[in-house]
């Protein structure tokens, strides 16, 4: 399996660890549609979208570009 260097450090337990690959359904909360992402970039989606509540637009940036390049079709179901 390719490794994905991950745009910033992401905290996972023992568990999240073991089942990091294993697809979640993520939810457009404005479009209404979904996809299935792992788990390791559902948390990167999570810390996306914290980022653009705080304004932290640095860290928003960086996923966003992340996601561009390593989940294009979702990037557009759900940040786009």
């Amino acid at each position: 399996m390719t490794q994905i260097k991950l745009p910033f450090t992401i905290k996972m337990d023992l568990e999240e660890l073991q089942t990091q690959h294993t697809p979640v359904t993520v939810t457009n909360p404005f479009s209404k549609q979904s996809c299935q992402l792992p788990k390791y970039a559902a948390k990167v989606y999570n810390k996306i979208k914290i980022a653009e509540l705080k304004e932290d637009y640095k860290t928003m940036q960086k996923g966003l570009t992340w996601f561009q390049k390593h989940f294009v079709k979702q990037y557009y179901v759900l940040l786009d």
